[in-house]
């Protein structure tokens, strides 16, 4: 029996100066992953579906010589006056971070 990881699926992400964008799996399941819907979010709007929808984003990434994706960590919202960030792990700097992304096959 499948279960979900989360309502979305963090395989990307591009958080920078120029392009803060999240790219996702919807609705999946830790075993189908062909043929998903992919959606790419702003920072912003994914800030406030985490805050006000209470959706659930978590990371995917692929092992070397696997081709299978495996659940990283879940997304939170961390705030560090004046602005918020999404974070995978806990800490003071002052960035987003989100921590074990597939950044050797990123979706083109």
């Amino acid at each position: 029996m499948n279960y979900k990881w989360a309502d979305y699926l963090v395989y990307r992400d591009t958080l920078n100066e120029k392009a803060k964008k999240i790219y996702t799996f919807v609705d999946a399941d830790e075993k189908s992953f062909n043929n998903l819907e992919k959606k790419c979010f702003s920072k912003e709007k994914v800030i406030s579906m985490i805050e006000n929808d209470k959706d659930h984003f978590m990371t995917i990434y692929k092992i070397k010589g696997d081709n299978s994706y495996h659940p990283g960590r879940y997304v939170e919202v961390v705030y560090r006056h004046p602005f918020k960030y999404l974070r995978t792990k806990s800490n003071k700097t002052k960035n987003d971070n989100l921590d074990h992304l597939d950044y050797s096959k990123r979706d083109k």
